[in-house]
């Protein structure tokens, strides 16, 4: 059994798992009642239920718990009517963490005794182990892809294969017991008790960390537009963008916040805090709409039905169902404190496990999880995988691909294009220097021909009924086309006194800009690289035949020879010969 850590406010919650009664004995208690917010039937499990219910498409309830002895720790597998289907005792240490199931079929769960289990939800039979380095109460997330992360307590996070083979492990400053969640990019988010938040990319490397300022064992929540909603251990609940980690607004609770944010259809954003306050934040400022005083202590995140209802558990051992305006609808008292949180079944049926041992079944009133929500739920639904999709087929648009810088000439085409996700399909708008381009309203903008003119800075705004965003700009650079020089002035022939000096100039056309190289008789001429080129102090030896050779990346071409002439006396003069 590996050491755990448990600190101020942390201390008391584990004081709660102090057994009531020992026993090994499953049962269920029915209860016929139809009413909202009545039980159905208690199933008696061997231990405290601290992780959320997963269920299954045939209307399994998977569940693990806190053995009365941490060897006797299991996961239950319910059928509806509240009987057994099957157990599975393979840890060997306390399951607080809530299994995910993934569409093959496979539930991934981890435990305190530090190993990430797969087990085979039709039968219970274990498929695979995967052993970390620390305990495990965080609930596992698994990508599209089938690759599960899991926090440890070995201070990783960690990537596995679905066939329980290791990816890679990103460490951080702390233990892990917040469950990771899965952007629409593969971004991973967490949190850690070194007091930061983390998005991980999918190939293991960081793309952004943020401080709260105190430990992070909440789950992130994750909105349609991609905002992260997270809490942490100072009672602080934080908005932070996505794709760069900066904070958009924090709002400050009473105390320190343990459970995972949901999101109503809205955008509401709910959490409840250990001050006993059960909060609703406005989404976009984060400022309080309302909260709703329960007395006692929650952990707990809620889940959101489609009717709008919110459903919690307390420490005072109530589960809680609130009206979207935060009057109370009704409540359940239970046997022992709840820090599970609840599911929500597509016929409405709420399932909710207590730390006196039992997982309830609670009738709703036929209303399913609130599907248009991008978060209703721990961990998003009732599979419990963690990775952010379009619910209710409402997306936020994303971009996956960029525009990129193009550098052309002048006739060239040039082409912008842009990918993107979003439901409905997003619609687009580009841009020039920040002004809306008439008809350019595609994933794709294309320029035919470029001019001069159409050189500037370009991006993309996408939206989508649920929200919009901008791309990243893009630089067009627009060259003139290659062309050979031409001299446009030619040197002329000079003849000068002894001791004078003289100029030779030529002028030259040619894209790009030609450079020069002036000769004397057929030689270069060191250092002579400008459209001119000047001799002081001209003497009988310099007489002879000058030229420029001017030269780009389109040609070279040569001008006119100049005779240079030097008079030496009234008497004498030197003709310069031609040599070539």
């Amino acid at each position: 059994m590996f050491v755990r850590k448990y600190t101020g406010w942390s201390s008391l919650r584990m004081l709660r798992s102090i057994p009531l009664f020992v026993g090994l004995f499953f049962s269920a208690i029915a209860v016929f009642a139809q009413t909202d917010g009545t039980k159905k039937w208690a199933f008696l499990t061997n231990g405290s239920i601290y992780g959320s219910p997963a269920i299954g498409p045939d209307g399994t309830v998977y569940v693990g718990t806190e053995g009365t002895f941490a060897s006797q720790s299991r996961l239950f597998a319910i059928n509806a009517d509240g009987s057994l289907k099957w157990q599975f005792a393979g840890p060997t240490d306390w399951i607080d963490s809530t299994p995910a199931l993934a569409p093959d079929g496979t539930l991934y769960f981890g435990s305190w005794d530090g190993k990430l289990y797969a087990v085979n939800s039709t039968n219970g039979t274990r498929k695979w182990v995967y052993a970390t380095l620390g305990f495990i109460s965080s609930s596992p997330a698994v990508a599209s892809d089938g690759t599960i992360y899991i926090g440890s307590g070995d201070r990783s996070l960690h990537a596995v294969t679905s066939g329980g083979v290791l990816k890679w492990t990103f460490p951080v400053g702390d233990w892990i017991d917040s469950s990771p969640a899965i952007g629409a990019d593969g971004t991973v988010y967490f949190g850690s008790w070194d007091n930061n938040v983390y998005a991980v990319r999918s190939d293991g490397t960081l793309r952004w960390q943020f401080n709260a300022g105190d430990n992070v064992t909440s789950s992130p929540a994750i909105g349609a537009d991609g905002t992260i909603y997270i809490g942490a251990a100072n009672g602080k609940i934080f908005a932070l963008n996505g794709a760069t980690g900066a904070e958009i607004w924090e709002y400050l609770a009473g105390a320190g916040i343990s459970a995972s944010p949901v999101l109503g259809t809205d955008g509401t954003i709910y959490v409840g805090s250990i001050d006993g306050y059960f909060y609703a934040l406005n989404r976009t400022e984060g400022t309080l709409k309302w909260r709703y005083n329960t007395g006692a202590e929650i952990y707990a995140s809620a889940a959101i039905r489609a009717d709008g209802t919110i459903i919690f558990g307390a420490s005072d051992y109530n589960v809680y169902a609130l009206n979207p305006d935060g009057s109370k609808r009704w409540s359940l008292l239970t046997g022992d404190y709840i820090d599970a949180s609840p599911a929500i079944a597509a016929d409405g049926t709420i399932y909710v496990g207590s730390l006196d041992k039992k997982l309830y079944s609670i009738n709703g009133n036929g209303s399913s999880v609130a599907t248009l929500s991008s978060w209703p739920m721990f961990h998003l639904d009732s599979s419990h995988r963690g990775q952010w999709i379009a619910q209710g087929g409402l997306a936020a648009p994303a971009i996956l691909a960029q525009p990129s810088d193009l550098s052309v000439t002048v006739g060239q085409s040039a082409v912008f294009s842009v990918t993107t996700t979003g439901s409905p399909a997003p619609t687009y708008q580009w841009r020039k220097d920040a002004v809306d381009i008439p008809g350019a309203t595609g994933a794709t903008h294309t320029i035919a021909s470029s001019g001069s003119g159409d050189g500037g800075i370009y991006s993309v705004v996408v939206t989508n009924s649920v929200s919009s965003i901008t791309s990243s700009n893009a630089t067009l650079a627009v060259a003139l086309a290659p062309a050979a020089p031409a001299f446009t002035t030619q040197p002329p022939s000079q003849a000068v006194v002894a001791g004078a000096s003289v100029t030779f100039t030529v002028a030259a056309s040619g894209t790009p800009i030609p450079m020069y190289q002036w000769q004397k008789n057929g030689v270069n001429i060191a250092g002579a690289n400008s459209s001119n080129y000047t001799i002081t102090g001209v003497a009988g030896g310099d007489a002879g035949n000058y030229k420029a050779v001017a030269t780009n990346s389109a040609g070279t071409v040569t001008s006119d020879t100049a005779l240079l002439t030097v008079i030496v006396a009234p008497s004498d003069v030197i003709i310069g010969i031609t040599v070539e």
